[in-house]
This record gives structure tokens, C-alpha cells and sequence, in this order.
């Protein structure tokens, strides 16, 4: 099993991963930075395990980003690249 939480300070396309929030079997949750505007992010990895669950994972994304509610982090871009796949979502005030 990867130790995901070695991977803080890197970067993923324009985003810092900051804090190892969690992992699911399928993803890694992160709090990050957007890097060339400073504003903080979610990002949320699909593990390289599971790139086959890319199809559901983005219709994941396109569900969550169809929906406006203060409770809802809206999605600021989603990436899928053959070796990668991550969403980069609103970071909400509150705790996890």
C-alpha cells in the first residue's frame, strides 16, 4: 500500500498538494493551493490502482459540478490524463 501522505508540497498540475486529508479504496483527498492564483482547493486523486473507475469518477464530477448549493464545493476543473485523473474542487469552511 502507497504512503500517500509522502507526496505533500508536490505539485499536481497547477495545485499544491498541501495536507493528506484521507483515502478512500478508490481516491486520495488532499488540501491543496492553486499555485498561480494562491486560492486554497480540494483536490481529489483517483489512485493509479483505479483508473478503469474513471468513467464513474468524472460522472461524479459532472453531477457535483451541475449542482449550485452553499454546502456543495463547486468544481474548478477536472483533469483526466492516461497515467492521471484528479478534481480540483472549492474548499469549504468547516471541519472534515
Amino acid at each position: 500500500m502507497d504512503d500517500f501522505r509522502t507526496r505533500a508540497g508536490t505539485l499536481i498540475g497547477d495545485y499544491r498538494l498541501d495536507q493528506f486529508l484521507g483515502e478512500s479504496p478508490l481516491t486520495v483527498t488532499w488540501l491543496a493551493e492553486q499555485a498561480s492564483i494562491r486560492r486554497p482547493v480540494v483536490v481529489i486523486e483517483l489512485k493509479p490502482t483505479a483508473l478503469d473507475a474513471r468513467e464513474s469518477f468524472l460522472a461524479t464530477v459532472r453531477a457535483q459540478a451541475a449542482v449550485d448549493h452553499p454546502l456543495v464545493g463547486s468544481v474548478y476543473e477536472a483533469v483526466s490524463q492516461p497515467d492521471h485523473c484528479f478534481v480540483a474542487l472549492e474548499r469549504l469552511p468547516g471541519t472534515t
